[in-house]
């Protein structure tokens, strides 16, 4: 009995551990490898790969572009075409049959046309003005804070993090108070129920703050499967204005706006356009991926405690096995520890990250349960009294 109560308490303690690694969004080189292998599981093996089939329609901006002054060198910078994505969203308050856009586009120095004094951002803060069901990307800079979008008041950051420029978290909140892209998308669509402690709480659930993404939108679900309508800014402009398609195709659709072409991004599955990270990231808050739940605690606690058991009072005849085949190579038998307590968390990751969408990393856990040695548990439970 006091065996079992001080493998639940161990079970508990490593539940917290984990908590914590959450809850400061930490992360290592190996949450990439093993990532990659549990998304791959998921959609390969086990074929588990829902989405909100035609939800959304995708417009690329790849193809519009123009150029301004250079605002910090000589010469000329190129940027989409706002006069041009002006026109797309007049039409679509127009048509007014959308449900919201997203437009993963930063706007970050003024354009001018012709050397003239008119500027083409007029037209565009004009056409934004026009909608409160719209925001726009800023960026966070680590020297520089907050930058802010030079065209459109509802905003949303889109920096995420990323380990030797791999896209792995993305931060729901910063600085406490300022809101990402996506959850500003969720907060205007679902409403404002989101503040946050310790975790992030939306509509009274706590939800991880730095989020693990599911890319359930990838660039084949329309090139070869059709799922959602994808369309380039131009094709849409030689529509005639105020045309049915127009009515239709965007209908109750949540409009993705960005550069699909050149904007790319590294991520564990491999390169993914820059505007479906956000719209992935959406997602999760959508699929109420990453929650802090008491089956999830429960699950956590359950297997490390078995675990426990096994490790600190079951493993005798395992240990004397891997010491015959060992032999004195201390070195030896830790890495054979490694690996067995290893492929055990990972799978108990696999668990985590398919039943309850929340990813654990596994790394501190394996070398932790790999350096404590079972002699040692025996001297802590002797010092408390417990008879072992």
């Amino acid at each position: 009995m006091k065996k079992m109560l001080f493998c639940i308490l161990h079970g508990g303690l490593l539940c917290g551990f984990v908590l914590i690694w959450l809850c400061y969004g930490l992360f290592t080189e190996e949450d990439k490898l093993e990532l990659k292998w549990t998304e791959l599981i998921r959609q390969e093996l086990l074929h588990i790969d829902p989405k909100p089939r035609h939800a959304f329609v995708f417009v690329d901006v790849s193809g519009a572009k123009s150029l301004i002054d250079n605002e910090k060198a000589s010469g000329m910078t190129v940027i989409t075409d706002r006069v041009k994505l002006a026109r797309l969203i007049n039409e679509l308050n127009d048509a007014g049959t959308y449900r919201y856009i997203l437009c993963d586009v930063f706007f970050s120095g003024e354009s001018r046309r012709n050397d003239t004094l008119q500027k083409d951002d007029s037209l565009l803060r004009d056409a934004i003005s026009r909608t409160s069901r719209m925001v726009v990307a800023a960026q966070m800079d680590k020297k520089d804070g907050l930058q802010r979008p030079l065209i459109g008041g509802n905003f949303g950051i889109v920096t995420y993090a990323a380990e030797k420029g791999t896209f792995i978290k993305y931060p729901m909140l910063f600085r406490d108070s300022l809101f990402s892209l996506p959850l500003t998308m969720f907060r205007d669509l679902y409403g404002p129920g989101i503040k946050k402690k310790w975790f992030l709480h939306i509509n009274n659930e706590m939800v991880l703050n730095d989020q693990t993404i599911t890319f359930r939108i990838r660039p084949f679900d329309w090139e070869q499967d059709h799922n959602f309508s994808f369309y380039t800014l131009e094709a849409l402009l030689r529509l005639p204005k105020g045309s049915d398609p127009f009515k239709e195709w965007f209908r109750d659709k949540i409009v993705v706006i960005g550069d699909f072409v050149n904007d790319q991004h590294e991520t564990v599955i491999g390169e993914m356009p820059g505007p479906l990270i956000p719209v992935n990231a959406y997602l999760a808050l959508w699929y109420k991926d990453n929650r802090i739940t008491l089956p999830w605690v429960l699950y956590l606690v359950a297997a490390f405690s078995v675990l426990s058991w096994v490790s600190f009072f079951g493993r005798a005849g395992m240990e004397k096995r891997v010491d015959i085949w060992a032999g004195r190579y201390k070195a030896l038998r830790f890495i054979s520890r490694l690996f067995g307590y290893g492929f055990v968390l990972y799978v108990i990751a696999i668990g985590s990250y398919l039943l309850f969408h929340v990813f654990i990393n596994v790394l501190v856990l394996t070398v932790y349960f790999s350096l404590f040695d079972r002699q040692l548990v025996k001297k802590i439970l002797y010092k408390v009294n417990f008879s072992i």
